[in-house]
């Protein structure tokens, strides 16, 4: 079965219709295998399905691994993956758990975190792709619970 899932289908089911139909010697064995290769077929799909999820949660990964400090949303994202926005988010919410907005906000504060040993607030800022200094302090804070200068200070103090 290497052509079209339904045609393939179709073909099979109607030659254990016809064996039956026909009363050819040894129908019931030709129908066991025509729905052996139907389960098999199905089985193949379901298999490849399963792994085809794998390959959209690392293919996201590393894109947004990738494209943090751009300007991205989920459009980009599902363009440049050529998948169906309304499908791609989707997909995202059911395999990661939340949209890829917050995702991608609590990638960057991640990398923020550890940028900020370094690193002045606003050089951080600009690294992890927030354009707007106000927008990445409430999400850091909302994310982490404390202000990135404050974070900044408590980490300086510990070394």
């Amino acid at each position: 079965m290497t052509g079209n899932l339904l045609f393939d289908l179709k073909n099979y089911i109607c030659a254990v219709h016809n064996s039956y139909m026909d009363e050819k010697k040894s129908w019931d064995i030709y129908a066991k295998a025509n729905l052996l290769l139907i389960f098999y077929y199905l089985c193949d799909k379901i298999t490849k399905c399963s792994s085809s999820k794998a390959d959209f949660g690392k293919s996201v990964i590393k894109y947004i691994e990738t494209e943090f400090m751009n300007n991205i949303s989920s459009k980009d994202a599902s363009f440049a993956l050529k998948y169906n926005h309304n499908y791609f988010c989707r997909a995202f919410r059911k395999n990661f758990g939340c949209t890829f907005s917050s995702y991608l906000n609590e990638y960057r504060i991640r990398l923020a975190q550890e940028l900020l040993t370094s690193y002045k607030v606003t050089e951080v800022s600009a690294m992890v792709g927030f354009s707007n200094i106000t927008y990445f302090s409430v999400m850091f804070k909302k994310i982490t619970g404390i202000s990135p200068s404050d974070y900044r200070k408590i980490f300086i103090n510990h070394l």
